[in-house]
């Protein structure tokens, strides 16, 4: 009887390692460690980790067929979520259209987070985060400051619609971004019926109807282990973001004028958005040092960790001409520093440069005390007057992490080895995926896991006997 239950056991183990449990047996809900390839309204490879959760509380009266699935991620900079909604009578851009602060009478949404998990009762505080998004990619923060910390993107599928997000972190400084952080959460599914007259009815994580004025019945949201052998954004950043430390960025470029205009966008958390990016198209430069584009932090820090987050890309570019290359300024001059680079830098031409909005990842040699960084390259084309008038670069973001100026470590973490070619995004899933149908997740997978190790040991002790 021991080897039966020793065998149980162990299978027990095996079944909770590949499919991890989305819900506790206290309801308590897990985001896992990933990052999906884009904010773009799809359930991409970046998610399929994650299990999907039903959000299955209804309120009122929704509509037959009406449903959702959630899911939720985390890494070391964003808070990710994937609300894939099942609505047979989606409007038109018309009938989803009304007052901004009335999106919740249409197909909306809404995702309620309180940070700082205080459960507090009839009001709501400085952590308490609530926004809006509409069927048809309408957006409410209901605070102006969250605007600048939320990405959202909306498609339209078959049997209804899918809303993506991430949330910077830096929305809320004090969070603690580590494994077994709680938080709270709620969201919503409004359904506007068929006629789009007010919101008939819902559905929900929590089945709360208090949540928009209080956060203590929102649902308890665990940080999930990060994957062994990582430590940081896709895993492989060393040390923490520079904005976390206190540093003051000042974002510059020696393209000026034309699309360089709205330079201070870099800095603002935003990635994977056409209108919070630059690019150089229709700029001058102010020097022949190659192209750049730099970020001052105010003061001295150990710099470890660099990435770049390019913008869109076109037909005549987007991108830089050759690899960029990283440069701290130590002591008031340029230098040139050792790094690696994950995902390696493609070559000159579209089909090459491959999706918009991907980030590069340089981790840094050795940290280097520095009070500013620059991505450079190769200049692009330009015509007699200096002026750029083929091929140029673009940029979404950069983000740069470290350590207060002295707190490095002596020996610098090993930096992940560079992948001698980038993953294509068209890889098919493994044959064990949460997403694939016939597999339960959550409480229902547990159920399962239970009730076949229960027949395994049955069976196995009528063998026993029979023997």
């Amino acid at each position: 009887m021991k080897k039966v239950l020793t065998i149980v056991l162990a299978l027990f183990i095996l079944v909770a390692a590949v499919f991890p449990f989305a819900v506790s047996a206290d309801g308590e809900l897990t985001a896992v460690y990933g990052t999906p390839k884009a904010i773009d309204g799809k359930s991409d490879d970046g998610w399929k980790n994650a299990a999907s959760i039903a959000a299955d509380k209804a309120l009122w009266a929704p509509g037959e067929g009406f449903a959702m699935s959630v899911k939720i991620m985390y890494d070391d900079t964003n808070l990710y979520f994937l609300a894939e909604v099942t609505d047979p009578t989606v409007g038109t851009l018309e009938q989803e259209t009304v007052w901004i602060a009335d999106y919740w009478r249409r197909d909306t949404v809404q995702i309620y987070l309180d940070l700082g998990n205080e459960k507090t009762e009839g009001t709501r505080d400085e952590n308490d985060i609530r926004f809006d998004v509409n069927a048809r990619g309408a957006f409410f923060p209901h605070m102006i400051r969250a605007t600048a910390f939320i990405q959202h993107a909306v498609t339209i599928t078959e049997t209804g619609y899918t809303v993506e997000c991430a949330v910077d972190l830096g929305i809320y400084p004090d969070f603690k971004n580590e494994t077994g952080t709680v938080f709270g959460l709620d969201i919503w599914a409004g359904d506007a019926g068929a006629d789009f007259a007010g919101r008939i009815g819902a559905v929900t994580l929590s089945g709360n109807t208090e949540v928009y004025r209080e956060s203590n019945n929102l649902v308890p949201v665990k940080l999930g282990a990060k994957p062994a052998g990582t430590d940081g954004y896709k895993g492989l950043i060393v040390g923490t973001s520079l904005k976390k430390l206190g540093a003051a960025y000042t974002p510059s470029a020696n393209a000026q004028g034309g699309h360089m205009d709205n330079i201070a966008c870099v800095v603002d958390g935003l990635k994977g958005d056409y209108s919070a990016g630059v690019d150089e198209w229709g700029c001058s430069y102010t020097d022949d040092l190659g192209a750049w584009i730099a970020v001052d932090f105010g003061g001295e820090y150990d710099v470890s960790t660099v990435v770049f987050w390019e913008g869109g890309h076109w037909g005549d570019g987007g991108w830089f001409v050759s690899a960029p290359k990283i440069q701290a300024k130590v002591g008031g001059d340029w230098v040139d520093v050792k790094s690696s680079t994950t995902l390696p830098y493609p070559g000159n031409s579209r089909d090459e440069q491959g999706p918009d909005f991907e980030g590069y990842v340089f981790n840094l040699e050795k940290a280097v005390t520095c009070s500013a960084i620059r991505v450079i390259a190769d200049k692009a084309n330009t015509n007699d007057d200096g002026v750029i008038n083929g091929g140029h670069f673009s940029a979404s973001e950069i983000e740069v992490f470290g350590y207060k100026k002295g707190e490095a470590p002596v020996d610098q973490p090993d930096t992940p080895d560079t992948p001698d070619t980038p993953d294509t995004p068209d890889t098919p899933d493994t044959p064990d995926t949460p997403d694939t149908p016939t597999k339960p997740t959550g409480t229902a997978a547990i159920v399962v896991s239970i009730a076949a190790l229960a027949s395994l040991a049955a069976a196995a002790v009528v063998a026993k006997k029979r023997r």
